[in-house]
């Protein structure tokens, strides 16, 4: 895992709630309804852009996530280590 990635999203500053930092691995095993988590798209090491997801299952070497770009809809498999942010649902 890259640490300086870690340290980038920590420094970030967050308009709404702060978001917990954790691995996909991390995510997976305590995923709930009341969570919404977010991938990271990176510039090098630094935090470009993020997309909501919802995980659906292992694949070889990751698990497999759906998300939403531009009304369509994608599969994707994200490693075991990749960094996502977690965010509290207010139910």
């Amino acid at each position: 895992m890259n640490n300086r990635k870690r340290e980038m999203l920590e420094a970030a500053q967050w308009q709404a709630s702060r978001p917990e930092i954790m691995t996909v691995s991390e995510a997976f095993a305590q995923r709930s309804d009341e969570q919404q988590f977010y991938m990271v798209t990176w510039w090098g090491d630094v935090p470009a852009g993020f997309s909501r997801f919802e995980f659906t299952g292992y694949v070889s070497g990751g698990v497999e996530i759906r998300y939403f770009s531009e009304g369509k809809e994608y599969m994707d498999a994200l490693e075991t280590d990749e960094l996502v942010l977690l965010f509290e649902t207010d139910q």
